[in-house]
């Protein structure tokens, strides 16, 4: 990655102080370096988008779990949750 090379733009209305970038890979061409709301900072969309699909994953595997448990087999239904638990204990 090429060196970060910026220039003073512009203060914003709550003084916060705003950077051109001049490298021309840079996918914007202004940034802050400390901004007011936290979900305006890089890579905040990207964690969103992993934790919703964390949470969706395990929606999946208590519905699986539920309609196994309630058409009556058992043991798919305990080794979805001895799978679970792996998963929990890990994190």
């Amino acid at each position: 990655m090429a060196a970060l090379k910026s220039k003073n733009l512009e203060k914003t209305q709550k003084v916060k102080q705003r950077y051109y970038c001049q490298n021309p890979e840079c996918p914007t061409q202004t940034f802050m370096l400390d901004y007011t709301y936290k979900a305006y900072e890089p890579g905040i969309k990207e964690k969103i988008d992993e934790l919703s699909t964390q949470v969706l994953a395990e929606f999946d595997s208590e519905v699986r779990f539920c309609t196994l448990a309630a058409t009556g087999d058992i043991n798919k239904g305990l080794e979805i949750l001895d799978k679970l638990d792996e998963h929990f204990s890990k994190s």
